[in-house]
C-alpha cells in the first residue's frame, strides 16, 4: 500500500530550495513545542533538510527541498565521510512523495527511512539525494551537527514512547483495578441479595430464588439487616423491596407498607399485592380500606399469585350475583386449592361439602379438607372428625373420628379440646 506523507508538505514547503553549492550549516534539534506540527525534528536551520518522527505511522521521514522540475527514476541517498568514503542507500521510488508549491517555486520530497539511514545521517559528513533516471539531479546536504541533533530527536521519541507505554500500563492497571472493584461490589451485592432471599423469601412467591421461610419461622431482625444491606448496596429489584417489606412487617415497623406499595404498584411484583391487600383489609399500618384491599388482591390474582387468587376468588364468590360470576370465582378458588394454598384447601373443601359448588361433587371436598388438615388447619381437622363420627361423605369410623379430633385439638381447635375433655 502506497504510504503518502502529505501531512509533512506544509512544513517542507516553508523550507528554502537548496543547490549543490549550499553553504554548510549545522543541524539543530527542534522540540515538539517549537515544531510546526508538534513532533520531534532535527534539521538545517535554513530549511534544506529535516528528519522527523511521525507517531501515527510509527515511521521516521527525511524531508528535502528540491527543484520544481524533479523527476524520480531510481532514487538513492549517498552518504560521504570526510575521508571520501561513502555508502549508498537505495530508496523505493513508489514511497517518495513529491509536492510542488507554486508560491515558492519549489518542491518537497518526503522519504520514509529506516534505522540504517538514521545512523548514516548521524555519522556521515555529507548526504547526496540522487533522483536517478531521465532528468537526473543531485542534491547535496551537509550533515554538520547532525549526530547531536538527530540523537536528541531519537531520545525525545524514545522518551515519548516510554511515556506512552507507562500511560498504557497505567490505564490497563487502572482498568483492571476498576474491574476488580466492580467485581467486588457486584459480588458483595450478590451475596447480600442471596442472604436476603435465604432469610426472607415467601414460600408462595413464584419469583423467589430461595425455598422460602414461613411467617412463624421468619427471624425479623436478621431479615431486616440482610435485605437492608442488599438495598443499601444498590439492589432495586422488586423481589428485594418486597422482602424488605416482609422483614419490616415481621418486626412491626409500619414503614413496611411503603415497601409493599413500591414493589406492587410501582414494579408490579405479584407476591407484594397479597401482603398489601392484607394490610388494607386488616387496617395494619394503614387505615382499613376494603376497596384498596380488593384492588390489590385482584391484581395479584391476575399476575398468578396463588394467595391472591384465593383471596380474590373468595371475595368474588361471596359477592357474586349470578351463576357466571360465581363460576369464575370458584375457578380461582379451585386453582388456589389445587396449588395447595392451605387457606384455599380449607375454604374450598368446606364450600364443596356444603354443596355450594357449580363444578364438582361434595365428596371432593373431603379430599381438600384432608389436605388442609395435613397443612395444620384445625377447622378442617375438626370437620373431618365430625364426618367420620356421623358417616357424612365417608363411612362411620370411630378410629378416624378420634384421630382427627385429637389432631384438631392439638392444632388449637377449642371445641375439639372440649369434646376430648368430655
Amino acid at each position: 500500500m502506497l504510504l503518502r506523507a502529505r501531512w509533512l508538505a506544509p512544513v517542507l514547503l516553508l523550507l528554502v530550495a537548496i543547490s549543490s553549492s549550499a553553504v554548510a550549516q549545522s543541524w539543530k534539534y527542534v522540540p515538539p513545542a517549537d515544531s510546526p506540527i508538534g513532533v520531534h525534528m532535527a534539521g538545517l536551520p535554513g530549511g534544506a533538510a529535516v528528519v522527523l518522527y511521525h507517531t501515527p505511522a510509527s515511521q521516521w521521514y527525511l524531508g528535502l527541498n528540491v527543484s520544481k522540475n524533479i523527476r524520480i527514476g531510481e532514487p538513492s541517498l549517498v552518504f560521504r565521510n570526510a575521508d571520501g568514503s561513502g555508502v549508498r542507500y537505495s530508496l523505493k521510488r513508489e514511497l517518495i512523495d513529491i509536492q510542488f508549491n507554486p508560491e515558492s517555486d519549489a518542491s518537497s520530497a518526503t522519504i520514509p527511512i529506516g534505522p540504517e539511514a538514521l545512523e548514516l545521517l548521524q555519522s556521515a559528513a555529507y548526504m547526496f539525494f540522487l533522483t536517478g533516471g531521465a532528468g537526473y539531479a543531485e542534491y547535496k546536504i551537509p550533515l554538520t551537527g547532525s549526530r547531536a541533533a538527530i540523537s536528541r530527536a531519537l531520545d525525545g521519541v524514545e522518551l515519548d514512547r516510554q511515556a506512552e507505554e507507562d500511560d498504557r500500563a497505567h490505564t490497563i492497571a487502572q482498568a483492571a483495578s476498576d474491574e476488580a472493584q466492580a467485581d467486588a461490589r457486584e459480588n458483595a451485592l450478590s451475596s447480600a441479595v442471596d442472604e436476603c432471599d435465604r432469610l426472607t423469601a415467601h414460600p408462595w412467591d413464584k419469583n423467589a430464588t430461595a425455598p422460602g421461610v414461613a411467617w412463624d419461622d421468619l427471624d425479623g431482625e436478621r431479615a431486616v439487616a440482610a435485605c437492608t444491606a442488599a438495598f443499601d448496596q444498590g439492589s432495586r429489584h422488586p423481589r428485594v423491596i418486597y422482602q424488605l417489606g416482609r422483614a419490616n412487617s415481621k418486626i412491626g415497623y409500619e414503614h413496611a407498607i411503603v415497601y409493599f406499595q413500591q414493589s406492587a404498584w410501582e414494579q408490579d411484583y405479584p407476591a407484594a399485592f397479597y401482603n398489601l391487600g392484607y394490610l388494607h383489609e386488616t387496617g395494619l399500618y394503614t387505615p382499613q380500606d376494603t376497596a384498596e384491599a380488593e384492588r390489590a388482591y385482584r391484581r395479584g390474582a391476575e399476575l398468578g399469585n396463588v394467595p391472591s387468587q384465593y383471596k380474590w376468588g373468595r371475595i368474588s364468590f361471596e359477592a357474586a350475583s349470578s351463576r357466571s360470576q360465581r363460576l369464575d370465582a370458584e375457578l380461582l378458588l379451585q386453582s388456589s386449592a389445587v396449588a395447595g394454598w392451605p387457606d384455599a384447601l380449607e375454604y374450598y373443601g368446606n364450600l364443596l361439602t356444603d354443596g355450594r359448588s357449580d363444578i364438582t361433587n361434595p365428596r371432593m371436598g373431603v379430599v381438600y379438607l384432608t389436605d388442609a388438615s395435613d397443612n395444620g388447619r384445625a377447622g378442617a381437622s375438626y370437620r373431618l372428625a365430625t364426618f367420620h363420627r356421623d358417616g357424612i361423605y365417608v363411612s362411620r369410623d370411630e378410629e378416624q373420628y378420634l384421630f382427627f379430633l385429637k389432631r384438631a385439638a392439638e392444632q388449637g381447635h377449642s371445641q375439639a379440646q372440649l369434646d376430648l375433655g368430655s
